[in-house]
């Protein structure tokens, strides 16, 4: 029987086999030899592809070791088996008719079926034929099948993903949309189109701006062309041009999508409604420029009132110091032209005058540079410290008994500088006056806190009690913890009210009997408002 004959040639597990192992050396060795059957054989044998031949009933004559390999094994027969008996039971009737047009015409449409391998595996193949006929020999069919697993796994990811982003599209809280790098649709979720007043048109594609109020027009597609011309992401915000309803504010953001060459190949797109945080924007700044308003109304009322207050003291306390002069010097004419008509009690009398009267005239002075802190107009420069803090000391004059002592250079402050001097003479100053002990002792130390500089002024004086510590820089507050120790408790407050005019603060560390510490934070740069 010819094709029995031709079998024997084509296929047999031994031949089959050695020509997977051998069949391109043989066709090097002696190509002249070959039948074409055999040159056939060869090629189709070595081939990736899968390779079978097969009478136009379906029954092979011949399968490459690849096509072997995909439904069966290496080392197994298919011969005397029907191509059927590896075609998916669901795709029977396709093959049947696949291989009825085959016997007709010498080429045939391909047919896509499943193939069925060992442990029952499913292999999606696109099978071609070609009817080859031969005098006196039957016809036989040479079929090839390619292998769209890949293909099939692939469209399974895509249509998983657009199922995915139509689910997460379908129920985002903002309009999504997808166009080309033109900007025209291709996609468009629910949210869109309501937004877009579109919900009429199932499947717009237009291009997106077509969304914009044409007020807001001209200025979004000048941000959109120079995005694409960057290749950057787009970002706006626009008015949604709607018929017949109050207007819709949008953000927009589209980012562009790569291919392999850098070329832009689509946008993706998200639509915010931001009306009302537009309408809450409106509000909060209507309500801040009314707020402006009012605080520059009080601010000026605040400052009028200010001057007032200041001319008024101004005019008190020169007012007072006339009068108080003239006491001052009356008491002292006193003493001096009726002192041998004074008796000792008399004498005490005007002494006790002249010393009320110097203690009025301190208090107001305090007053007036209490006043006066925090409105300086003078300029501000660097001040050493190791040059002012022996300067003060040598104007106090301290007791023989009490020693100011700087154990680490002091650095050098910005401000201005007659405040600075009132502080630390303030402050050494009330340490030398309440100084109790045999051997008085002042230190002065200093360290950095970040943008300021901290400073201690430590003595070992009687101390204050716990009660009073909230008390001691309040104006006019004198604890007289020591008899007979001058002073009109103006000085603390004074120095707090200088400090906390920079920005800086101020406290104490003191128990009764163990000495005090006034520690205070200069900052090298002034607070831009004054109190």
């Amino acid at each position: 029987m010819a094709s029995t004959s031709l079998a024997q040639s084509i296929s047999s597990d031994s031949v089959a086999g050695g020509v997977a192992a051998s069949g391109t050396t043989l066709a090097v060795a002696t190509p002249t030899l070959w039948t074409v059957e055999e040159q056939f054989r060869a090629l189709y044998e070595t081939a990736s592809t899968l390779v079978a031949v097969f009478e136009p009933s379906g029954s092979i004559v011949f399968a490459n070791a690849a096509f072997r390999r995909m439904v069966a094994s290496q080392d197994t027969s298919v011969r005397e088996t029907n191509l059927l008996d590896f075609v998916h039971i669901h795709d029977h009737a396709a093959c049947q008719s696949w291989l009825l047009k085959c016997r007709t015409s010498p080429s045939t449409q391909p047919v896509r079926i499943m193939l069925v391998g060992s442990e029952a595996r499913q292999i999606p193949v696109e099978a071609s034929a070609t009817l080859r006929t031969e005098p006196g020999r039957p016809p036989l069919l040479h079929a090839l099948f390619f292998d769209l697993s890949e293909q099939e796994r692939a469209a399974d990811a895509q249509r998983q993903t657009a199922e995915l982003l139509g689910l997460v599209s379908q129920h985002a809280p903002c309009g999504v949309f997808i166009t080309d790098a033109a900007g025209r649709l291709r996609y468009t979720n629910q949210r869109w189109r309501a937004q877009s007043d579109l919900l009429h048109v199932n499947d717009p594609r237009g291009v997106w701006w077509q969304m914009v109020h044409p007020a807001d027009r001209d200025r979004v597609l000048a941000q959109w062309h120079g995005a694409q011309q960057a290749a950057h992401e787009f970002t706006a915000e626009f008015r949604v041009n709607l018929t017949d309803k109050d207007p819709r504010w949008i953000r927009a953001r589209i980012a562009p999508s790569f291919t392999k060459d850098g070329r832009i190949d689509c946008c993706v797109g998200i639509a915010e409604d931001i009306t009302l945080q537009r309408q809450a924007d409106d509000v909060l700044r209507r309500a801040h420029d009314q707020l402006e308003e009012l605080v520059q109304r009080r601010t000026e009322q605040l400052e009028g009132a200010n001057r007032e207050l200041n001319e008024l003291i101004y005019a008190v306390t020169h007012d007072l110091k006339a009068p108080l002069g003239g006491i001052g010097r009356l008491s002292e004419f006193l003493a001096m032209d009726y002192a041998p008509k004074l008796d000792a009690s008399g004498t005490a009398l005007v002494g006790e005058i002249q010393t009320r009267v110097r203690k009025l005239h301190a208090i107001i002075e305090g007053i007036l540079v209490y006043n006066r802190v925090g409105r300086t107009t003078d300029a501000e420069s660097e001040v050493d410290l190791n040059e002012l803090i022996p300067e003060i000391t040598r104007l106090l004059d301290p007791p023989p008994n009490v020693s100011v002592v700087v154990p680490e250079p002091l650095p050098s402050l910005a401000g201005t500088p007659h405040q600075i001097r009132q502080v630390f003479q303030n402050l050494l100053d009330n340490a030398i006056k309440f100084s109790d002990k045999p051997e008085g002792r002042i230190r002065i130390l200093s360290r950095r806190d970040g943008n300021a500089w901290e400073f201690s002024v430590v003595d070992n004086g009687p101390g204050i009690p716990a009660r009073f510590h909230d008390k001691i820089f309040r104006l006019f507050q004198r604890l007289d913890l020591l008899p007979n120790r001058p002073g009109a408790g103006v000085g603390l407050a004074v120095i707090k009210r200088v400090i906390e005019s920079r920005g800086g603060q101020i406290h104490l560390v003191s128990e009764e009997g163990n000495g005090t510490t006034f520690r205070f934070t200069w900052p090298d740069s002034p607070r831009r408002w004054a109190p």
